[in-house]
């Protein structure tokens, strides 16, 4: 029998290892949920386009996933605060841990939200958006602080990050669009793309080390890091701009329909 090989780059096998861990660690706490609170609707496949199925489970159930999103955007700001006015190692490594926290949060909510079959337009909205807060506003308050320690000598880092945070930016609008656009013709976007997981991992890991090793080694690392992330951040807009690309044909074909029928 002839088997096929499917061949996988770096950032879909990073991805896919980041999907069995959290799916690994929350597994048990799925079961334990599903025993409880069993989904009554029908299986995404066996469901009919256009019908609406209620999800009877418990309200905490149905928006867990959304609860701890929800709990990053609102904390990213303490963190960054919080680590740009440490005095010492201790202090910084307590903010640090809150920062690992939150990163890692970024796991648990998207496979709670697949694990319970409880993805929303909510959380593909607003995840995004709460990683970019976290991770540029960490970046940021890191970049002023090696700029004030080290002068010049931190100027890779802050045009690196300045960059980083344009394209962000960047991102964070075409993923906007993608969203509205999605809205207005009843489809579901497709979320974060394996790119942008990568992207987000490297650029946590480098404000991790950034922030713990606060000093050159900390700055020259987390320089390097944030531009191996540059090439993910483009490839995720690329994939927006795709997304974005059908969106306008699906919305297009609508118009034309309507305008038919108006005929």
């Amino acid at each position: 029998m002839n088997t096929t090989e499917v061949k996988l780059s770096l950032p879909e096998r990073a991805s896919l290892k980041s999907q069995e861990f959290f799916a690994w660690l929350l597994s048990d706490l799925e079961l334990w949920i599903c025993k409880h609170w069993p989904d009554t609707r029908p299986l995404k496949a066996d469901r009919i386009e256009g019908e609406t199925y209620l999800d009877t489970r418990p309200w905490l159930v149905r928006n867990c996933a959304n609860a701890i999103t929800s709990i990053r955007l609102l904390t990213f700001w303490i963190v960054a605060l919080g680590l740009f006015q440490s005095t010492n190692l201790t202090e910084r490594a307590l903010w640090i841990l809150g920062a690992v926290a939150l990163i890692l949060s970024d796991g648990i909510d998207g496979e709670l939200a697949r694990g319970l079959g409880i993805e929303s337009r909510y959380g593909k909205a607003v995840d995004p958006l709460a990683d970019k807060l976290l991770v540029l506003s960490v970046a940021a308050g890191l970049s002023w602080r090696m700029l004030d320690m080290y002068g010049s000598t931190a100027i890779p880092l802050a045009v690196v990050t300045a960059i980083t945070c344009i394209h962000e930016v960047a991102l964070g609008i075409t993923g906007a669009r993608v969203g509205v656009l999605a809205k207005k013709v009843n489809v579901v976007p497709s979320g974060s793309v394996t790119a942008g997981k990568v992207k987000f991992g490297l650029q946590g890991l480098a404000i991790v080390i950034g922030w713990l090793l606060l000093g050159p080694i900390g700055g020259v690392t987390a320089t390097l890091l944030l531009c191996v992330s540059l090439p993910y951040s483009m490839q995720s807009r690329k994939s927006y701009l795709g997304q974005l690309y059908e969106l306008k044909k699906v919305e297009s074909e609508h118009e034309a329909f309507l305008d038919r029928i108006d005929l």
